[in-house]
């Protein structure tokens, strides 16, 4: 027995009471602690979670499988050459499926209406298409879908167009996304060339306004009877360009996170 217990004792006070009192008390401060930092560790792996599962941003060069205007038949293996993804994104050719994910955006079409593949673009390298031929067609079209978590403030989309007979305007290429007074369409003016070419079409939203669809089509026109008066020429997707920005639900949530976080650092020990 300690020199304390032992005084203790002596003056009529059980010294394993008190002893185990002052263990009681000591660890408890400890324990508090420790709760605390498990707190604050808990807090940091959901808060680096929720950014690491979240894109904030998204880099136009994602879409390098639709801009590609190199000048070569074909992508080959080489010897003690290190391989990257872009490699086998040059001859990704392929069907385009229903929700398929590609960087930010989820495909969305009528199979019933169209097949979309990647293949062999008119003007060279590849591009977005359909079958059977390679080439969109007219009252066809595809829609892009924003992952949970972002929206865009700007879109835009070039597409090539194949040589045609008669004359066309590029009315007929149409641009539509959601908003409060529907339709939101947008469409170019100009008159096409017959001989075929490149048309961009975009759009840039106004401050506090964002969209987390775009709907990317080509309108054959009819007149009010609902034959058709126009044409539309073989067409195909050949870039995309666009500004990504977190959906406000998303800012909260992590401003929220990080003020919890903050909360818990500062709490009195």
């Amino acid at each position: 027995m300690s020199i304390g217990g032992l005084s203790r004792w002596l003056n009529g006070k059980p010294a394993g009471i008190l002893d185990a009192g002052m263990t009681f008390q000591e660890p408890s401060i400890s324990y508090q602690a420790a709760g605390r930092r498990r707190a604050i560790w808990y807090a940091a792996i959901v808060v680096s979670a929720l950014i690491t599962s979240i894109p904030l941003y998204a880099d136009p060069t994602d879409f390098t499988i639709f801009t590609d205007q190199q000048s070569y038949s074909a992508v080959l293996l080489q010897q003690g050459r290190v391989q990257t993804d872009a490699d086998w994104n040059e001859q990704a050719t392929g069907a385009i499926h229903q929700s398929q994910i590609f960087s930010i955006f989820s495909f969305a079409f009528d199979p019933a209406a169209v097949q979309p593949v990647v293949g062999s673009g008119i003007v060279s390298g590849l591009a977005v298409g359909a079958e059977p031929d390679g080439a969109l067609h007219g009252d066809q079209g595809i829609s892009l879908i924003v992952q949970p978590g972002l929206a865009l403030d700007a879109f835009g989309r070039e597409i090539v167009y194949g040589p045609f007979q008669g004359s066309a305007n590029a009315d007929i290429f149409r641009l539509t996304i959601p908003c409060s007074n529907p339709p939101c369409v947008f469409t170019d003016q100009a008159e096409l060339d017959p001989h075929g070419g490149v048309l961009f079409l975009g759009v840039i939203a106004q401050p506090g306004f964002d969209f987390n669809q775009v709907t990317i089509e080509a309108v054959t026109p009819r007149d009010s009877s609902g034959e058709p008066v126009g044409i539309v020429p073989n067409w195909q997707i050949d870039a995309l360009t666009f500004s990504a920005v977190p959906e406000p639900s998303t800012a909260v949530l992590m401003v929220s996170a990080f003020l919890c976080l903050a909360a818990i650092r500062r709490r009195p020990a």
